[in-house]
């Protein structure tokens, strides 16, 4: 080894062997590349509150990612919501009451001098909703008169009248109030908008 030619070989060599467990390390277990590897796996610690992107560039359809981050994840487990699902509420009939008179026919006065009439009270119930309403009863109050009507069934966006009539009542200040589907048999978008109250005066 005195020669100074083997010398620089031997630096020559070790020099070469050097290089070539630097090129080849991360391809043998230093760095695991997966987008160069079917069924690759790519797993990225975040730490707390980060933010972060990655950009793959691959050909490979089985390729999975995990990122995990270290404490308070936002969002890591996403609950999804399907955009383009239907709300069943709008598949549901919705009755109201579109309408509420009252129309009075003279008949007489009695001995004392009481005027007395014939009234009818009369509703048209609406369906807003998207589906038929079934038949149901409607409850038609009248100062504590209270009765029951059947109601026909009504077409998503139909109408129908209910009448109900009174025969010679005396004058004086009366209080109308409705309830549709009373007993409650039709399931509908909104529960809470189904009645409605008229008050007037029969003049004496």
């Amino acid at each position: 080894m005195n020669n100074k030619g083997d010398i620089l070989l031997v630096l020559l060599v070790i020099a070469g062997l050097t290089a070539l467990v630097i090129y080849f390390y991360p391809k043998i277990g230093g760095y695991f590349d997966s987008t160069n590897s079917s069924n690759g796996s790519i797993s990225i610690n975040g730490t707390a509150n980060q933010s972060i992107t990655n950009i793959i560039t691959t050909n490979q359809s089985d390729t999975n990612i995990s990122v995990n981050n270290s404490s308070q994840q936002s969002n890591a487990t996403a609950n999804y919501t399907n955009q383009s699902g239907t709300n069943n509420s709008l598949q549901l009939p919705d009755l109201i009451v579109d309408s509420f008179n009252y129309s009075s026919t003279f008949l007489h006065n009695d001995s004392a001098g009481i005027k007395h009439y014939n009234l009818e009270v009369t509703l048209i119930i609406r369906n807003n909703g998207t589906s038929p309403a079934g038949n149901s009863t409607t409850m038609v109050d009248l100062n504590s008169l209270r009765r029951n009507l059947n109601t026909l069934e009504v077409s998503s966006g139909g109408t129908t009248n209910i009448v109900s009539s009174y025969e010679n009542i005396t004058a004086g200040s009366y209080t109308a109030s409705a309830m549709l589907d009373w007993n409650y048999v039709i399931s509908e978008s909104k529960e809470n908008n189904n009645g409605a109250i008229k008050e007037f005066t029969l003049r004496g």
